[in-house]
């Protein structure tokens, strides 16, 4: 299963794309490795990042993301990928 998620990072250009739901119908996001490192790559640097999930019901969320460098960076290497400069 899938949702459409809308997200703009800092003051960027809105984007959207298909999310994976989660096995639990708790969550979604880029699960696969390709589109999850390209996400978390840009992260690296932002301050606040928004989102939308349209579904069955509508679901905002709004992030201060402010230090995510490390934490970034730690995630990516426990996959066992690096992050794009």
């Amino acid at each position: 299963p899938k949702t459409l998620a809308l997200w703009r990072i800092d003051d960027g250009k809105l984007q959207a794309n298909y999310w994976d739901i989660s096995s639990t119908g708790t969550a979604a996001g880029e699960f696969k490795s390709k589109n999850a490192t390209k996400l978390l790559s840009s992260l690296v640097g932002a301050r606040r990042l928004v989102v939308r999930l349209s579904g069955r019901q509508t679901q905002d969320a709004d992030f201060d993301i402010t230090g995510i460098d490390g934490i970034a960076t730690q995630t990516a290497a426990a996959c066992g990928v690096r992050l794009r400069s």
